[in-house]
C-alpha cells in the first residue's frame, strides 16, 4: 500500500481566493482517497517571493501591498517531506512555518539591501476580503508542528545572490520612468499633504506654496529611492515648511488690520472612503482652526502632526527641534486646550439646519428678541473682509451686540460694527 504525501500552502481555507479553494480542494481530495496520507502543510517559500522581488526588480518605483508572511526556505520544506515519507502515515497535517513574520515590504526592502537594486517599493493598501484576510494573518501559522530556522535576509545573503535571475535584464529603468514614478506617488499624496499644511498655516495658498516646495525638494534629491517610507518623508518635510512659514505669516498677522480668520477649505480631500473623508472634515473644521490660533506654533504643529496625522512623537520631534519627551507635553497641552474650545455635545445635522433656518427667518422679520434667544449669551462676531469688503474692525462678544449687527446686515447697513458704522479693511501687510 502506498502512501500519499500532497504538499500545500498554508491558508488555504482562510483565504478567499480562487487558487487557495482549489489547494483545500486537492486536499480533501486526498483525505476521501483510500491510500494512506499525510498532508504537510508550509507557508509561503523564500525562494517564491526572491523571484517575485526580482522579477519586479527592472522598475524603479513599485507599490508594493503590505500584509504579514512567514516565509520558509523550501530546503527545510523538502527535508520535512522526506520525513513524513520515511514515516507512517499521519491521516493527519504537518505544519512547517518560517522563523519570523514579517510583512511584505520590510521583505521587499531586505532583498533590496541585500542584492543592492535601487526600486523603491511604496506600501499600497490591498483592499477587498483577500486584503482584510491577509492582513489577518491568513497566510501564517503561528503555532506549527515544525519551525523553521532560517530567516528570509539569512537564506537571501546564503543562497539568493546565487539563484538564477531570468527576468530582470540587468537593466534598470530610466529616470524618465523614476520621475513619472515619483510625479505620481506624490500627486496620489498631495490632497494629503495640504491639509497638513493648511491646517499648521490657515491659509490656502500658504499651504500649496509648503506643498509645491515639498515636491521641488524631492525633485532635488540625487537619490529618491532612498527614501524608505515616501509618505512619512513628505509628511515630515511639508511639516517643517509649514512651520516655518507659520512664524512668518503671525509675524505680518500682527499688522493686519481687524481680526484674521484662517481661510475656509472647501476642497475635496481626495479621498474615497467616506469615514476618512468626515474624519478629515472634522479633525480640520474652521471651528478647531480658530482654537488653533491660540496655541503656540509648536504646540499646533505637535498636535496637528501626531493626534491629526498620525505621526510619531519621533517623526514630530524632527519637525519642531525638540525632544521626544518635549513634544508629548506640547501635544499634551495643546490637546487640553483644544478640548476646551469644543462644544461638550455637538449638534446633529438636522439640529444645524433648523438653527439656521430660524436664524435667517428671524434676520429677515428683524425679531431682535428672537435673533437673542437664538445666541449664546457669549457669543463672539469675528469679522474678516481680506481687504475686500467691508467687515467688523475688532471682535464683538454678546448675544445682543451680535444681534444688532446681524440685522444691521440684513437691513443693508454698513457691516463694520454693531452700531452701524463701517471701515474697509486692508488686506495682510508685510511686517
Amino acid at each position: 500500500m502506498g502512501h500519499h504525501i500532497c504538499v500545500s500552502i498554508v491558508g488555504c481555507e482562510r483565504v478567499p481566493n480562487g487558487y487557495f479553494r482549489i489547494k483545500a480542494e486537492q486536499e480533501r481530495i486526498v483525505e476521501a482517497g483510500r491510500v494512506p496520507w499525510t498532508i504537510v502543510r508550509a507557508t509561503q517559500f523564500h525562494e517564491f517571493i526572491a523571484a517575485i522581488l526580482a522579477q519586479a526588480g527592472r522598475w524603479r518605483v513599485l507599490p508594493m501591498p503590505r500584509v504579514p508572511l512567514q516565509t520558509v526556505s523550501a530546503e527545510e520544506v523538502a527535508r520535512a517531506v522526506a520525513d513524513a515519507a520515511e514515516a507512517p502515515p499521519r491521516h493527519g497535517r504537518i505544519e512547517i512555518a518560517g522563523p519570523e513574520i514579517i510583512d511584505t515590504l520590510e521583505l521587499a526592502r531586505t532583498w533590496r539591501s541585500i542584492t543592492g537594486r535601487r526600486t523603491l517599493f511604496l506600501p499600497l493598501p490591498l483592499p477587498g476580503k483577500l486584503g482584510r484576510a491577509l492582513r489577518a494573518g491568513a497566510a501564517t501559522e503561528k503555532r506549527p508542528h515544525i519551525l523553521g530556522t532560517t530567516r528570509f535576509a539569512v537564506w537571501l545573503k546564503d543562497k539568493g545572490k546565487t539563484m538564477p535571475d531570468e527576468h530582470f535584464d540587468g537593466k534598470e529603468r530610466s529616470d524618465t520612468g523614476l520621475d513619472t514614478a515619483l510625479l505620481l506617488s506624490f500627486e496620489a499624496e498631495r490632497p494629503r499633504l495640504l491639509r497638513v499644511a493648511y491646517a499648521i498655516v490657515g491659509s490656502v495658498a500658504e499651504a500649496e506654496d509648503c506643498v509645491q516646495e515639498a515636491w521641488l525638494r524631492l525633485q532635488r534629491m540625487k537619490d529618491p529611492v532612498a527614501i524608505r517610507d515616501l509618505t512619512a518623508w513628505l509628511t515630515t518635510t511639508v511639516g517643517r515648511l509649514a512651520l516655518d512659514a507659520l512664524g512668518s505669516a503671525r509675524a505680518r498677522r500682527e499688522h493686519y488690520v481687524g481680526t484674521w480668520s484662517p481661510e475656509p477649505l472647501v476642497e475635496d480631500t481626495g479621498t474615497s472612503d467616506p469615514a476618512e473623508r468626515v474624519a478629515l472634515d472634522e479633525s480640520v473644521s474652521m471651528a478647531l482652526m480658530i482654537v488653533l490660533e491660540r496655541l503656540s506654533a509648536a504646540e499646533r504643529t505637535a498636535f496637528l502632526l501626531h493626534d491629526v496625522f498620525g505621526l510619531s512623537f519621533d517623526e514630530v520631534a524632527s519637525v519642531v527641534g525638540r525632544t521626544p519627551a518635549a513634544v508629548r507635553q506640547l501635544a499634551s497641552r495643546a490637546r487640553k486646550h483644544v478640548e476646551q474650545g469644543r462644544p461638550r455635545f455637538a449638534p446633529t445635522r438636522a439640529e444645524q439646519r433648523e438653527l439656521v433656518h430660524a436664524f435667517a427667518t428671524a434676520c429677515q422679520e428683524g425679531d431682535l428678541e428672537k435673533l437673542v434667544s437664538l445666541l449664546d449669551p457669549e457669543v463672539v462676531w469675528r469679522g474678516d473682509g481680506g481687504g475686500k469688503v467691508s467687515t467688523v474692525p475688532e471682535t464683538r462678544q454678546g448675544a445682543e451686540t451680535v444681534a444688532r449687527g446681524a440685522a444691521r446686515i440684513h437691513t443693508g447697513s454698513p457691516a463694520g460694527s454693531a452700531d452701524g458704522r463701517g471701515q474697509r479693511r486692508s488686506g495682510p501687510r508685510a511686517a
